[in-house]
């Protein structure tokens, strides 16, 4: 549980973060910088299912292709949210 609740945490400071960190360039309400960072940042960041219970083997290609989808669509639904809360 803890887990899962630092990755909620993880996720609201980091979308937070970013809407702050484009607005200095005035991209805040574009989609496709939230989608670019979290998918290059999960994509990168895959080592850290090592820390699971149950991790994929580092060279699991398939699921470092899931873990990178699935932090695209983490980042399409962010800058949708945030394009449309204007």
């Amino acid at each position: 549980m803890v887990g899962y609740l630092f990755h909620f945490i993880t996720c609201i400071v980091s979308a937070v973060a970013l809407f702050y960190l484009l607005r200095i360039i005035q991209r805040e309400y574009l989609i496709s910088p939230y989608v670019l960072v979290y998918t290059v940042g999960g994509g990168i960041l895959f080592s850290l299912t090592g820390l699971s219970e149950q991790p994929p083997a580092i060279t699991d290609g398939a699921a470092w292709f899931y873990w990178t989808a699935a932090h695209a669509v983490f980042g399409l639904i962010v800058g949708g949210l945030i394009k449309n809360w204007k």
